[in-house]
């Protein structure tokens, strides 16, 4: 499994770059960046995904609920996108903001399935230009045959255990958002012990000083190998280790 960063995947839909990868896949975190979820400086999202069940994506295909969704104006489907999606909490205590993920799940699922009328549908509350982006985005995903993994429970616990140690390192961003991406972005390769690549220097450091990864390539592009048994991360939960618990870093599902 070859997962894509964000960056590296806008350069290959515009044509500056290839994947060249016969087995190409991205994160939800990549899929939700790539397809502008995220409003400026993340604290929001754009637009959301409702979960459906494999019954209603047949439909959706059919054009069968895309006529009845549209029915409604977008300001109706953006609630009812937030209240019908999947969500994760992940919590940090007082050492970074709370991050409410909407929609990892129900977004790999539509990406998956090639649900690209869904999706569609559920952003026409955004502009007219970023719509064209997505529907121009989508297109190059279904052309190139990409498929997603979801940020999951376990992966995002995963991602706070690295981002402990990330932020004892380094200096986090500005936004925290920004690096809260890139670490969940890792650990999604990580728990799928998969390649990671990246044009992400810092990303490509830790994981070879942290993770003990074995990183080849240069600036432009990092292949980071996350396969074999990497790392000295302490892999259990969060809830799991006192320091943790202390800091009251932990993961829960927020309502549907």
């Amino acid at each position: 499994m070859d997962f894509f960063d964000t960056q590296l995947l806008v350069h290959a839909s515009e044509g500056r770059t290839s994947l060249n990868s016969s087995d190409a896949w991205i994160s939800s975190v990549v899929a939700q960046e790539f397809l502008l979820f995220q409003k400026s400086g993340g604290a929001r999202n754009g637009y959301y995904l409702p979960l459906v069940s494999k019954r209603d994506r047949g439909l959706w295909e059919s054009q069968a609920l895309v006529s009845y969704a549209r029915s409604h104006p977008p300001t109706a489907r953006l609630r009812s996108g937030k209240r019908r999606t999947d969500s994760l909490i992940l919590e940090f205590g007082d050492t970074f903001p709370t991050a409410v993920e909407y929609s990892h799940q129900a977004l790999a699922n539509a990406l998956n399935a090639r649900m690209v009328s869904f999706i569609l549908t559920y952003a026409e509350c955004l502009d007219i230009a970023s719509q064209r982006t997505i529907k121009s985005r989508l297109r190059f995903l279904c052309d190139v045959g990409i498929k997603c993994k979801p940020l999951t429970e376990r992966s995002a616990h995963l991602a706070q255990c690295l981002l402990h140690d990330f932020a004892e390192r380094y200096t986090i961003k500005k936004n925290f958002r920004n690096t809260l991406n890139d670490i969940m972005i890792l650990a999604v390769a990580l728990d799928e012990r998969a390649r990671l690549l990246t044009d992400d220097r810092l990303l490509a450091i830790f994981s070879e000083d942290f993770l003990t990864a074995t990183v080849r390539g240069s600036e432009k592009k990092y292949d980071i190998d996350l396969s074999g048994d990497v790392g000295r991360i302490d892999r259990r939960p969060p809830l799991e280790s006192k320091a943790y618990i202390n800091s009251r870093w932990r993961v829960r599902h927020g309502p549907a």
